[in-house]
C-alpha cells in the first residue's frame, strides 16, 4: 500500500491471480477505483509500490505509480493509471528470489531512478524513456567496500528519505541506520 505524498491517492494490491493494484481517489470516495493488472507477470501479489514523485511535483497529480511483483517472476513496473485504460510505461524483469526482495524506492536526488532493497539485495534501477529500466550497476558498498568486508547487515529492512539532504537511511535486521548519500554513496552509520 502506498500514499501518494500530497494524500490524494491511494493505491493498494489484492492478492489474486492475476494480483490487482486498486488506487483510490481519497477526495472523492464514491469515485470508483483504477484497477491496475497484467498478465505480463505470473505473480500473485506485489511487493511494494510507490508513486512516482516527479510527476507529482509537476502536477499535482501521481498518474505514475511503480510496483514491484513478487514470486515467481519479479517484475518492476511503471504504470500510467490516470488515462481511460491504465498501461505499463516500462516492464522490467528484476533477478532475485522471494527471502531476498523487499521493497522499491525512488532515488532521493533522481526521479527517473528506483532502488529495489532485500536481504543481500542493493541495486538501482533507471528509467530511459521506452518500455525498459536500465538496470545500473552502482551499488553503494560497492566503491568503498568488497562485499566479504561489509561489516554490517546486508539484510535492508526499511528505509526513509531525509529529502532536504538528499540522504536516504537504510534500515537492517540488525538494528543498525545506514546512511547513503544521493550520489549513492555509503557514507556509514
Amino acid at each position: 500500500m502506498t500514499l501518494s505524498d500530497n494524500k490524494h491517492w491511494l493505491a493498494y494490491a489484492l492478492e489474486q491471480t492475476p494480483a490487482i493494484i486498486m488506487v483510490v481517489d481519497m477526495f472523492k470516495k464514491h469515485k470508483k477505483p483504477k484497477y491496475l493488472m497484467t498478465r505480463d507477470c505470473k505473480s500473485k501479489s506485489y511487493i511494494s509500490l510507490i508513486f512516482r514523485k516527479e510527476e507529482e511535483k509537476k502536477m499535482k497529480k501521481a498518474p505514475y505509480l511503480l510496483s514491484l511483483s513478487g514470486y515467481p517472476d519479479f517484475h518492476l513496473i511503471l504504470w500510467n493509471w490516470e488515462k481511460t485504460q491504465p498501461k505499463i510505461v516500462a516492464i522490467h524483469k528484476v533477478m532475485g528470489t522471494p527471502e531476498q526482495l523487499y521493497e522499491v524506492i525512488q532515488h532521493p536526488k533522481e526521479d527517473d531512478c528506483y532502488c529495489i532493497i532485500g536481504n543481500g539485495f542493493f541495486k538501482v534501477y533507471k528509467y530511459q524513456g521506452g518500455t525498459d529500466f536500465l538496470a545500473k550497476t552502482q551499488s553503494p558498498f560497492s566503491k568503498n567496500e568488497a562485499k566479504e568486508n561489509i561489516l554490517h547487515s546486508q539484510n535492508y529492512l526499511s528505509n526513509c528519505l531525509l529529502k532536504h539532504d538528499d540522504i536516504l537511511m537504510l534500515g537492517t535486521n540488525r538494528g543498525e541506520l545506514l546512511v547513503i548519500n544521493a550520489n549513492l554513496e555509503y557514507k556509514g552509520p
